[in-house]
């Protein structure tokens, strides 16, 4: 049996033998970079985004003009004084508030009426026919304001008067609006000053108090409910005397001789003032 014949392998070039380990090497190191080259993409793909910028700094506060200041700038009268911590918190209301009394103890009636509520108008109207505001007005010697807010949250101002050496006490709730202001006469409690005591800042509070005891009163059968006392017959003066009664109230009511308050604020002098227009 005849054997196969052998293949002689074939000879291989030595420059080939050289060749393969470069190429070889070649090769690892072109699929090294690429695959460098890839992960540098997801590095910089997962990489976290910046932070974002700052957040503005919110406006300034509005300064508040100090009561003493407004009133040499607006020319009120000497007799309205308002203690810096009895203000109200914004510029705007203590200018309102301060125009409206100033008006008020000038008796110059055509300021104070479009400031007034509708259903407190025909109060003075009635007292401007009867040629009693004026008089009124006049014959009052100061008026302190205490600013603060009603048990809903109303803003109300306190006007403690003095008028020919008795105290009468007013409270008032107003609004701003478009930079018009609006006062409403709160109900005056029959006999109001001699019903408040204590520290100032705690009457608006009080009187809202009272309020709500004379209405549990006046639910109750067979009690006599106070009306509003709008009297047309002449007092001393000769005219007419309009408020101090239960309702609402125009006219400073409440009225008691003066007495001594430990707490009374008395008005810093020379502000300046005026005679009523």
């Amino acid at each position: 049996m005849t054997s196969p014949p052998r293949l002689r392998p074939e000879p291989v070039n030595p420059l080939l033998r050289l060749v393969r380990p470069v190429l070889a090497g070649s090769l690892l190191l072109a699929l090294t970079v690429a695959a460098g080259c890839g992960g540098g993409e997801d590095d910089q793909a997962a990489a976290p985004p910046p932070p974002p910028p700052p957040e503005p700094a919110p406006p300034p506060t509005p300064q508040v003009a100090s009561v003493e200041s407004l009133m040499a700038q607006l020319g009120i009268d000497d007799r309205v004084f308002m203690q810096e911590s009895a203000a109200p918190g914004t510029t705007e209301a203590r200018q309102a508030v301060l125009e409206f009394f100033d008006a008020f103890v000038r008796g110059r009636d055509a300021t104070v009426r479009p400031m007034l509520a509708e259903a407190d108008r025909p109060f003075l109207d009635l007292m401007v026919e009867l040629d009693t505001f004026v008089p009124v007005t006049e014959a009052i010697e100061e008026v302190e304001l205490v600013a603060g807010a009603s048990p809903d949250g109303r803003p109300t101002v306190l006007a403690m008067f003095v008028r020919d050496g008795v105290d009468e006490y007013q409270m008032w709730y107003y609004e701003l609006e478009a930079g018009l202001a609006t006062f409403e006469a709160a109900p005056t409690p029959p006999g109001i000053v001699s019903r408040l005591s204590g520290p100032i800042d705690g009457y608006i509070e009080r009187w809202h108090e009272i309020l709500d005891e004379e209405m549990q009163l006046a639910s109750q059968p067979d009690e006599d409910i106070a009306p509003l006392d709008v009297n047309l017959d002449e007092g001393e003066d000769g005219g007419a005397e309009v408020g101090g009664g239960g309702g609402p109230s125009f006219a400073p009511g409440g009225g008691q001789p003066r007495r001594h308050r430990p707490d009374r604020r008395r008005r810093p002098p020379g502000i300046p003032g005026g005679p009523p227009a």
